[in-house]
């Protein structure tokens, strides 16, 4: 990587906004923005997968099959190094819905952090920030999204779109649920950050009649929350305004308890039980997102809908050749860190092309918000529409960011890829030519290490991370 790069990476993370969250709009500018809608803005669906690796799409695996999302894939422009803000499930969460860093909102580890004294007896959380033992930075981390946050969806909302969420919240219970974040309508949602009774009825710990009750016995999660998005689109597509559909999938986190129809299938392939069970699980995850696409050439909708598909982090299982997981400290690694991510809009975003340069979950908010005329103030991402040309540096470093273990965030400029422990035993790797982060350049690049250090450095002032660290503790 040349000096100038680096440096200019510094200089553009120096003047990066930062701060608190963006101002709501005022009348006067919602006007304006109104006014700025008057062209036809398109409809906005985002898949938000959780935990599903980047290398476990039909693609890239050597036994999982995904027909659908190979499809959307070959439809879209592909952005194959996307990376998540903050690769874990909480913060990822937070920095879709905002299209700010999570850390700027004290996002760094999931609500609760497998701390069971953290909730009460219907899953939520007792206090606004819990602390972990285990995290060697001693960094205290919120348990939900203050109502002060503005949301992707209170912005579209300012401009005339109806909007709905369904599937997973998992940034704070009832008083912070999606109602109360800019959605007009909600399906699917609970306290609890999984299925912790598996993919069959009763789906959950807390509550368990309260979300899908009703579901059939032999009702799949996945399967049932594609049928309210089902629903929602056909709904919303009557209506004259546009519309914000978010669905967040439960799957393929853990519990592994795969689609009972597709399980042998994997298992004739000479795989254990728990591989066909998640691979099963995989495929009815890419069922659903068959059937949202479906839906929208059925409603006459391809052509004016933006689709995103990606994901919140990697996924339990070492996937070669990418090195890490979400688990075990290796979560800022490519295995842990890297998604996959689609952006299909046609005559807008070119079908089969494939971005190289680095980008991040972050993006996403600006990449819909640009064409819906919504505020775009005090966004952290860049629209990726700016990255259809040719492929250059990224024009601001990809930041990953979480409190977890001695690793605790990670530098993406270009071809390098920092990654910071609180030790101070960093690592550095050129993650275009040694994809498997074998072989550590650190000693042998110091220079290089010391400047992706003072982004880092540089990042963590803007966002006041250190003062709030200072003074919880």
């Amino acid at each position: 990587m040349s000096a100038w790069s680096l440096a200019g990476a510094v200089m553009t993370c120096c003047v990066l906004a930062s701060g608190g969250c963006a101002p709501t709009s005022t009348d006067s500018s919602i006007t304006e923005m109104k006014r700025a809608a008057q062209e036809k803005q398109p409809n906005i669906v985002v898949l938000f997968a959780d935990d599903l690796a980047w290398m476990d799409l039909g693609h890239y695996s050597d036994f999982i099959e995904t027909p659908n999302l190979d499809k959307l894939r070959l439809e879209s422009t592909s952005f194959e190094r996307a990376y998540a803000a903050a690769p874990v499930c909480s913060p990822s969460r937070v920095g879709m819905i905002t299209g700010q860093h999570p850390a700027r909102h004290e996002f760094f580890r999931h609500v609760g952090a497998g701390d069971k004294s953290q909730f009460d007896k219907n899953g939520r959380t007792i206090d606004a920030y819990h602390m972990l033992d285990t995290d060697p930075a001693h960094m205290p981390s919120r348990n939900w999204l203050p109502l002060e946050a503005v949301t992707v969806a209170e912005r579209l909302k300012d401009v005339g779109y109806n909007t709905s969420f369904v599937g997973k919240w998992h940034i704070g219970h009832e008083p912070y649920y999606p109602i109360k974040q800019g959605f007009d309508e909600q399906f699917g949602v609970t306290n609890d950050g999984h299925p912790g009774k598996g993919y069959y009825p009763p789906y959950f710990r807390h509550n368990p009649a309260k979300t899908y009750g009703d579901a059939p016995k032999d009702k799949f999660l996945t399967d049932r929350i594609t049928d309210d998005a089902v629903q929602v689109l056909e709904r919303l597509s009557a209506k004259e305004e546009p519309f914000f559909l978010n669905l967040w999938y439960y799957g393929v986190h853990k519990p592994i308890d795969g689609r009972k129809d597709l399980i042998e299938k994997y298992k004739q392939r000479g795989i254990s039980q728990e591989q066909a069970e998640y691979a099963s699980m995989v495929e009815a995850l890419d069922e659903s997102v068959g059937r949202i696409s479906a839906k929208l050439d059925a409603l006459g909708l391809r052509d004016d809908t933006i689709l995103v598909f990606t994901s919140d982090q990697g996924g339990f299982f070492d996937r070669a050749p990418l090195k890490g997981r979400k688990t075990d400290g290796l979560a800022l690694f490519e295995g842990g860190a890297r998604v996959p991510m689609f952006v299909r809009w046609p005559q807008h975003y070119p079908a089969g092309k494939e971005i190289k340069t680095p980008v991040t979950t972050l993006d996403v908010a600006p990449t819909i918000l640009a064409p819906a005329h919504a505020n775009l103030d005090d966004l952290d991402g860049v629209k990726l529409a700016a990255h259809l040309g040719e492929d250059l540096d990224r024009p601001q470093p990809v930041i990953m960011y979480r409190h977890y273990e001695d690793l605790y965030a990670a530098v993406v400029v270009g071809d390098m890829k920092l990654l910071a422990s609180v030790s101070g035993k960093h690592q550095l790797y050129n993650v275009v030519t040694d994809i498997s982060e074998a072989h550590d350049l650190a000693r042998e690049q110091p220079e290089t290490v010391a400047d992706m250090l003072a982004i880092l450095e540089a990042w963590k002032d803007k966002n006041h991370i250190k003062r709030f660290a200072q003074a919880q503790n």
